[in-house]
């Protein structure tokens, strides 16, 4: 529907977008597409509409609701094409509406790039820098599919928004998920991944804070419910605080209560306060695998049948 090319210092505010694929034309891949090099672009309270339906379920081409794909993927493999880069989007108030049970994959897509020579042993990033995504509300039919994904993410925050289905997202040098409502479905899946990466340096954390994240659930795989990952936090420095993470009907197997971890984390000089892990029915409720100089307290625990902490050190937890 819209196609943004090299655009500086648009904004689109206040209109209905909308997209639909229509038969012997192909799959449509967005409502709305960044390619590359685009600077200041905003989007605004925009009401985007996918009304793509799919009869055949195995049909991949079709993937329906993508907002942004931030990325010239002839551009992502040319050293020679360095300004690439994206910076400086704002994507605030949005509905993002799926008005059929459509095949798509992920609702939301920002992604950057980098290129290399192998040659002369040189790497060009095109990571996305300075990206704003904040307020918007997913009004989707299919939790269980990805809701949002970001990935090569120079400078990313995640703020205020209402989202369906799981989310992943990167950033190299700042990374802000805050006062976010997720809701997901599914089985042996993941609400939400943060991959804030190693060696951040002191007074550059990545801030994970005030989110409520529920995991559901639904369905089998191979006969028995499999547990659900609330959250994982991969990456050094990161401040997980005023979380509340929710399972729901997180599966008792056959054999027993499977290996998920409602909280999974992963790196250096983590900081996990204040949080709220309630989860109602088997699992572990955290899992920390190798973590090293841990700050955790006051943290508030829940949980129903049964009650695991797998950690490498328990002294370091409270």
């Amino acid at each position: 529907a819209i196609l943004f090319n090299n655009a500086k210092n648009i904004t689109v505010k206040n209109i209905t977008i909308a997209g639909k694929s229509i038969a012997g034309f192909g799959p449509m891949y967005s409502v709305v597409q960044f390619l590359t090099k685009n600077k200041n672009i905003q989007l605004v309270g925009n009401r985007i509409i996918d009304s793509t339906y799919d009869p055949n379920p195995q049909n991949l081409n079709n993937v329906g609701l993508s907002l942004i794909s931030n990325i010239d993927y002839a551009a992502a493999t040319n050293i020679n094409y360095p300004a690439s880069r994206d910076s400086g989007a704002l994507i605030n108030g949005n509905r993002l509406v799926q008005v059929n049970n459509g095949n798509f994959t992920t609702a939301v897509e920002l992604r950057g790039g980098y290129s290399i020579d192998y040659a002369n042993n040189i790497t060009v990033s095109h990571y996305l820098n300075n990206t704003t995504f904040s307020n918007n509300i997913f009004d989707l039919k299919i939790a269980n599919k990805r809701g949002f994904e970001s990935k090569y993410n120079d400078s990313l925050k995640i703020t205020g928004n209402k989202i369906t289905g799981s989310v992943s997202a990167d950033g190299k040098d700042l990374i802000v998920f805050d006062k976010n409502d997720v809701y997901h479905e599914g089985y042996s899946s993941i609400a939400v991944v943060i991959n804030a990466g190693a060696g951040r340096v002191a007074g550059k954390p990545a801030i994970v804070s005030n989110n409520m994240i529920q995991t559901k659930v639904v369905g089998t795989y191979n006969g028995d419910y499999v547990n659900n990952a609330g959250l994982i936090v991969n990456g050094d420095r990161c401040n997980i605080i005023h979380n509340t993470l929710l399972a729901t009907d997180t599966g008792y197997a056959a054999s027993g209560y499977t290996q998920s971890a409602l909280f999974h984390l992963n790196g250096s000089r983590d900081t996990v306060k204040n949080n709220i892990f309630f989860n109602t029915n088997g699992g572990y409720l955290l899992m920390y695998n190798g973590v090293t100089n841990l700050i955790s307290n006051y943290n508030n625990y829940f949980y129903t049948n049964h009650f695991s902490i797998n950690a490498s050190s328990l002294a370091q937890h409270k």
